[in-house]
């Protein structure tokens, strides 16, 4: 029997379509305060990628997740979307744009996945002890580490699902492998792309962000003074400006 790789979507509002990918691990919740600030003049599309929320499956790679992703919006008629991606959201909607997989622009949140963006504490992750930690571990060690990363939301964590530790290392050992096919692309990104970075980011160094925004042709960089990895949970109505500005621009 093929595994159920049926994603959970939520779709709301008209007009031109934003996809809003979430990262690692993470759920469509994750977007909960950015949706009604666009739904009003778009029509955005927030899903669970395997592994996570209510989604089937297990979790995948970036490249596996950038196809599913596409055959999601050939199926709702979504093709040409900006595509948000978050941390390794984003790293999945770069997988997208280099392979032409229905991208009309980008906006890059945090992003995961290539060159400079990917350290000694992602090795770590993708050890198995980590996916033993289940969604209990993963907030324990959350509230353990408060002082080094950000901690998010209960509402968060809850809505990431009792696969997210499995599902978060599996992520981690496909980033390991897949990152050189990342970078190796960038320079085919044909599509307006706009890279958001916290300056007080602790997950991903703001100046490997900003070496990406350089590294993609004619892509564009801002900068949030102050805010940290977790934007579209901290920074909702700062991100929603920018992606209403770049999905206009793009409708």
């Amino acid at each position: 029997m093929a595994p159920d790789m049926s994603l959970a979507v939520t779709d709301v509002g008209s007009g031109h379509p934003i996809l809003l990918v979430h990262g690692q691990p993470g759920s469509r919740a994750d977007w909960s305060g950015l949706i009604p600030l666009l739904s009003g003049e778009f029509r955005v599309l927030a899903v669970d990628r395997p592994g996570y929320g209510e989604s089937g499956g297990e979790a995948v790679g970036l490249l596996e997740n950038a196809s599913l992703l596409w055959r999601l919006l050939e199926e709702r008629s979504a093709v040409g979307a900006t595509i948000v991606g978050h941390s390794l959201g984003a790293g999945i909607a770069l997988a997208m744009a280099e392979r032409a997989l229905g991208a009309g622009a980008l906006v890059l949140v945090g992003t995961a996945g290539v060159d400079g963006t990917v350290g000694a504490l992602d090795h770590l992750l993708a050890l198995p002890l980590a996916g033993s930690l289940g969604v209990s571990g993963v907030r324990s060690a959350a509230h353990v580490l408060r002082r080094f990363v950000e901690n998010p939301s209960v509402a968060a964590i809850d809505g990431w699902g009792s696969r997210a530790g499995p599902s978060f290392t599996r992520e981690q050992r496909a980033l390991l492998r897949e990152r050189d096919l990342l970078e190796a692309g960038l320079d085919a990104i044909a599509v307006p792309t706009t890279v958001v970075v916290g300056s007080h980011d602790r997950i991903v160094r703001p100046s490997a962000q900003r070496a990406l925004a350089a590294r993609i042709p004619g892509g564009q960089l801002v900068e949030l003074p102050g805010a940290g990895h977790l934007i579209p949970l901290r920074n909702a109505p700062a991100l929603a400006a920018i992606v209403r500005a770049v999905a206009a621009a793009n409708a």
